[in-house]
């Protein structure tokens, strides 16, 4: 039986702060096989970029801390290795296209420099055959001019270009694990297609597991196997993609997919889902959804329901599933 690509069992992350502590991840637990995308989604603040982060070891400490839990890399534990060793698996075995491109880009590096460093420092590349392999990666993300742009500075790059930049620097070591955190936000619509066919050229080449972390259930429906919903740290609900659009469970599920424009039927109302997330340092007693939930019971306003199974793999974190 083939071990898989990645397990994260009972995941908690908390940050300390001057009002109190917050819980933005808690006990999270999914996998990732070989080759399989898995799409998280959820509002923000649901605790979807903390999750990738931790699995980088990139929560910063302090203020935040892993409190409890396990992040399996092929059977290894990212979360005991020594600084120095989860380097070598950061943009080599494991890369991560990060949500913010103009934070993320080095401002006083070119774009050709910042995509070199994986390749040289990974891969062992020659100066000479990273370069080439860096004017490979920009036509690959859809940069014209690449020649040109490899030698300018992530202020002299458009949004789009940047995002692009990050996306070449993710794929340039061939990861066997590639998350992708918001990875066609700053992106039109034609760039977008070609960016998420690129990642699935990558995965049929190197049989790559990809975590896709984004608000757009469009392009989960398109690209991901499986789909994880999560809302204020928890995950609500786990099912294969054709499946939750087809029998969503859990009511903030079914709020989601309400909320989308509908093609096929014109001019017909969008239903939102009524009020906010909750602030994290106000969270409600019970079930953190009930507040804003339609079929909320008295039981969800005092007790937490478990994440259960309930049936074909398709697990749901209600009460009305819990009873």
């Amino acid at each position: 039986m083939q071990r898989k690509l990645l397990e994260v069992r009972n995941l908690s992350v908390h940050f300390k702060t001057s009002e109190g502590i917050v819980q933005a991840v808690r006990d999270v637990s999914f996998d990732v096989e070989h080759g399989e995308s898995v799409g998280i989604v959820g509002e923000s603040g649901s605790g979807k970029s903390v999750t990738s982060l931790a699995i980088m070891q990139l929560i910063p400490n302090p203020p935040g801390s892993i409190e409890q839990g396990e992040v399996l890399f092929e059977e290894t534990n990212l979360l005991t290795l020594p600084r120095k060793t989860i380097r070598a698996f950061r943009g080599n075995r494991i890369a991560m296209i990060f949500q913010e491109p103009m934070v993320s880009l080095n401002p006083i590096h070119t774009a050709g420099q910042q995509i070199m460093e994986p390749l040289r420092l990974h891969k062992r590349f020659s100066k000479k055959a990273a370069a080439q392999r860096v004017l490979e990666l920009l036509e690959l993300v859809g940069i014209s001019a690449p020649e040109q742009r490899i030698k300018e500075y992530p202020h002299q790059l458009s949004g789009g270009m940047r995002q692009r930049v990050m996306i070449a620097m993710a794929l340039a070591c061939e990861p066997k694990l590639l998350i992708a955190d918001e990875p066609t936000t700053a992106l039109d619509v034609t760039i977008q297609a070609q960016i998420l066919n690129l990642i699935k050229e990558l995965q049929a080449k190197t049989h790559a597991g990809v975590m896709m972390i984004t608000h757009n259930l469009g392009v989960v429906a398109e690209t991901c196997d499986r789909v994880i919903v999560m809302y204020t740290g928890h995950v609500v609900e786990k099912a294969e993609v054709k499946e939750l659009f087809q029998q969503p469970l859990h009511p903030y599920t079914r709020g989601l997919l309400q909320s989308i424009p509908q093609i096929a039927v014109p001019k017909t109302p969008l239903t939102p889902i009524q009020g906010t997330v909750p602030n994290p340092f106000q969270m409600p007693s019970g079930c953190s959804f009930h507040p804003r939930c339609p079929e909320a019971m008295e039981i969800c306003r005092r007790e937490t329901p478990q994440l259960v199974m309930h049936d074909n793999g398709h697990a749901v974190r209600c009460w009305q599933f819990n009873v």
